[in-house]
């Protein structure tokens, strides 16, 4: 990538909550994070993974020092088509460790529904067995948050698993959501 590629990455650090967890979105949703995310998961590019947080990388591997990446999962279709999972591509150069703790129950992609049909996310994921977060620092991850459902649905199944702490880092968040507690 050319350095006004680079260069078009503008980090806007949306801070938010979710419940009460912080989260934190680095991008606006726009039209050129769209076309690289796209770039990324439709065309493959697994080589564009980094640059996401190539920016501010140092400041996220301080801030999320010690904390476990449970990543909003792909369908294992998508991830076995594309030969790699997207959302742990790009967040890898957190060394964290990876917990893929939840599933989901059928192929279901949120962007294919209907605004109104989103919140049915939470009856299609699910923790698969004998996972113990008790004491734990996670960090929930996922590339786009549009409406919040997928989080909240993580955020509840986490919960249930009692870790010490949780906290929300996202690539992008479209701007149409209020910036309010979801």
């Amino acid at each position: 990538m050319c350095d006004d590629c680079r260069n078009a990455f503008k980090i806007k650090y949306h801070r938010f909550k979710v419940k009460a967890y912080p989260a934190l979105a680095l991008y606006d949703y726009d039209e050129w994070i769209k076309k690289n995310l796209y770039q990324l998961k439709g065309c493959y590019d697994i080589e564009l993974a980094p640059v996401f947080l190539e920016k501010m990388l140092l400041l996220l591997k301080i801030r999320y020092k010690g904390y476990n990446i449970v990543p909003v999962p792909s369908s294992d279709d998508d991830d076995k088509e594309r030969g790699f999972n997207h959302v742990k591509e790009i967040f890898s150069s957190l060394k964290c460790k990876f917990l893929p703790i939840i599933k989901k129950k059928i192929h279901y992609k949120q962007s294919d529904q209907h605004i109104d049909q989103r919140g049915r996310i939470k009856d299609i994921l699910f923790i698969k067995e004998n996972v113990d977060l008790y004491g734990k620092h996670i960090l929930i991850v996922d590339d786009v948050f549009t409406t919040g459902n997928t989080i909240k649905a993580m955020v509840d199944l986490v919960e249930q698993l009692h870790p010490k702490k949780i906290k929300i880092l996202l690539i992008a968040k479209t701007t149409f959501v209020e910036r309010r507690n979801v």
